[in-house]
Parts: structure tokens; sequence; C-alpha cells
């Protein structure tokens, strides 16, 4: 932090973060975000941290399915720009303790699960900008488990941790296989759309089965 050398994901140039960093749609502006932090390293661990889950998926047969992406402070940020932009069906995200930025542009529509939490003493993170990633995730489609802390800084309690928990198992939960693109889109309207759903995909507007089919491909 301040250009000192540590571990990190990205600078961040000035601290504590404020409201004032956000723009009108409940994110960091970019101009303020250059203010506030290193906006190439953002870039830099998105890019690193997709790169890692596509791995995962292709090289260790790890189903996206049952990926979940989390990070506290600086990896909050990181994640949540990385779920935004992946164009695989992972499972949902974890935000601790941070903020949410808009995607880049043509970032992926898919529903997704997130758990944004948040201590509401936090001095470094103000509880204001967890407020803001909420409402922007949920003006774009996502479905978001959000949570405060009363009395919690830049941290986390067992309260959380234990929310945390149940919003993983109800990710994680067994689901079935895909089927093959081909079939699921042999499915009926009916099966289809259960289906969809059933993976999270926002099926509002489907009026033809043409438009369910072009949601299906997303999963695949």
């Amino acid at each position: 932090n301040g250009g000192m050398p540590m571990p990190g994901w990205f600078d961040i140039k000035n601290l504590p973060l404020d409201a004032s960093a956000l723009d009108e749609g409940g994110a960091v502006s970019k101009s303020d975000l250059d203010r506030h932090v290193d906006g190439s390293g953002v870039e830099e661990s998105v890019r690193y941290l997709l790169d890692l889950v596509r791995k995962e998926v292709e090289e260790r047969k790890i189903p996206a399915e049952k990926i979940v992406l989390g990070g506290f402070s600086q990896g909050g940020h990181v994640v949540a720009r990385a779920a935004l932009e992946c164009d695989l069906p992972i499972a949902g995200c974890v935000v601790l303790s941070s903020w949410v930025g808009h995607p880049a542009a043509g970032g992926v529509k898919r529903r997704l699960p997130f758990f944004v939490g948040h201590g509401e003493a936090d001095p470094m993170v103000p509880a204001v900008l967890a407020k803001k990633s909420d409402d922007l995730l949920r003006s774009l489609g996502h479905d978001v488990t959000f949570r405060t802390y009363a009395g919690v800084g830049h941290s986390c309690n067992m309260e959380e941790l234990d929310d945390l928990k149940d919003f993983l198992v109800d990710c994680l939960e067994d689901k079935a296989a895909l089927p093959p693109m081909e079939e699921a889109a042999s499915l009926s309207a009916g099966k289809l759309k259960q289906l969809l759903v059933s993976r999270g995909v926002d099926v509002t507007g489907c009026l033809e089965k043409g438009d369910l089919v072009e949601k299906l491909k997303s999963l695949y």
C-alpha cells in the first residue's frame, strides 16, 4: 500500500476509501479509481485469476460449478471483477470487507450468487461502499446475500463466518451434471426453463424457446 513493497493484489494509493470514490452507478469511477488504486495492477490480478480458474477447469478437470471465488479487502475487489467477467459457470463469489467495480465492457450477463459481508465499523473500507456494491450487483441482475456486522472493523467475526458457511453450502450443493448442449437444447421449453433457473440463469423476458436456448449457451 502507498507504493511500499508488500504482498498484495494491487497498490492502494490512498486510504481510507470513501463514498466520494463512487460514481452514480455505485462503482468506483475511473478517475477516482486511478486516484485511489493502481488500475493496471487490478487488471493484471483479474487476468491472473481468470487464467487460474480456466486452468483448474481444463487441466485439473474441476467442474466450474464447484468453484467459488472469494476474497477479503483487495482480494474481494479482484474476485468480484473476475466473477463478473468470467465466461465459465462458476458457483458464486464472496466479497468481504471490500467494494465492487463495474465489469469491463462485454462482461458476462449470467446471474451469479454473491455474498457481500462487511463490518459496520470498518475504518479502511467504509460500510457505505458495501451497500453501494450490493446495489450495483442487484442492478446487474445478480443474486446477492448482503450482511453487515455491528462493531466489526476491517476483519471478520464468527457470525459472518457462519453466514458465509451457509452461503457456500447453498452454492456448492450437489447438482446433476449438465447434459450435452445438443441434448439440453432439445428439451421442452418448460424443462429447459427449469434447468436454467436451477443453474441461476435469469430467464426473465424469455418468451420463446429460442430465447431459452440463447441463455443456455452461457452454461457451456
